[in-house]
């Protein structure tokens, strides 16, 4: 959406979220960060997930509110889409593929 080198770490919001499986849990995850960026213009560049599993997610997200002059949105997301969604354990990570309706 941005620049991520413009966004300082001001502000926080925490997340926690149920959900029946890993993919849920994705698209929800994304879905609240986009919500906290339309309702309260917040734009994220830190993210930290505390907990993953059966019980949902805990999580938080670091960033700032929009500022015209700082921020430049490149391009607006509309929604989170569970089409050719993919999650899947790499070593003691994890790698996802996503695609935003824009």
């Amino acid at each position: 959406m941005t620049d991520l080198e413009t966004v300082r770490l001001r502000v926080e919001r925490r997340v926690v979220l149920r959900g029946e499986s890993l993919e849920r849990l994705m698209v929800d995850w994304l879905g609240e960060l986009l919500y906290l960026h339309d309702v309260e213009n917040l734009l994220f560049r830190r993210f930290s997930i505390e907990f993953v599993g059966e019980d949902g997610l805990k999580g938080v997200a670091k960033g700032e509110p929009f500022q015209e002059g700082i921020h430049e949105i490149k391009r607006e997301v509309k929604a989170i889409t569970y089409h050719q969604l993919r999650i899947e354990r790499q070593g003691e990570g994890w790698r996802a593929q996503v695609i935003f309706d824009l």
